[in-house]
């Protein structure tokens, strides 16, 4: 008899780890990132006057930024940091294919596609791979919301914001949160990009 429940209890703790490795891989993809929330599907326009909608069907991962032009230091320099990020992935083959850069002005009054087309030439910005995107306030508000990316202009033109990058997997769903500028950890976000796809 003692055998048998010996069995039995084995069987009970065998099932409770497959239950357990199984939502683990639901919540989390396979990934040791967690899924922190899915983000709602949303239309802006490119610097080709396009439309482009990030709703997670493709295959490709993003790196997101909230940027504006007129922005003195933090959004030029993230800028800078994400080119680098870009010529290295360009050398693995994965930049357009299987990540694409995203970054969303804050500031669409000013930033214009053919603006938002000048900034990406300046900064030296493959637009094959990676997407500037402006739209109506009444469209961009609810995106800075939904990230939690906090932006408000002051009198000057000058906009008090976060200071957030975020990382979406091939599902829409947000993964990671960085910091901008210098506080942008570039290896870690490569190793983390190229961990979504794996």
């Amino acid at each position: 008899m003692a055998w048998i429940k010996q069995r039995w209890w084995l069987a009970v703790a065998a099932g409770i780890l497959i239950v357990i490795a199984l939502v683990y891989w639901f919540v989390f993809g396979g990934n040791s990132m967690p899924v922190l929330k899915k983000i709602t599907p949303f239309t802006l326009i490119n610097t080709q006057e396009e439309e482009v909608t990030i709703d997670g069907q493709g295959e490709r991962i993003r790196l997101v930024s909230f940027i504006y032009i007129h922005c003195p230091d933090i959004c030029p320099l993230t800028t800078i940091q994400m080119k680098q990020m870009q010529d290295v992935l360009k050398e693995e083959g994965l930049f357009g294919e299987k990540i694409e850069f995203v970054s969303i002005t804050m500031d669409p009054k000013r930033d214009t596609p053919q603006a938002l087309r000048d900034y990406a030439e300046v900064h030296g910005a493959d637009l094959n791979g990676w997407q500037f995107l402006t739209g109506s306030e009444e469209t961009i508000t609810p995106i800075l919301e939904e990230f939690g990316f906090y932006a408000e202009e002051m009198d000057n033109g000058i906009y008090l914001h976060s200071t957030k990058t975020y990382l979406l997997d091939a599902k829409n769903r947000l993964r990671a949160i960085y910091g901008m500028g210098n506080e942008m950890e570039k290896e870690k976000m490569i190793e983390d990009m190229k961990s979504l796809i794996e």
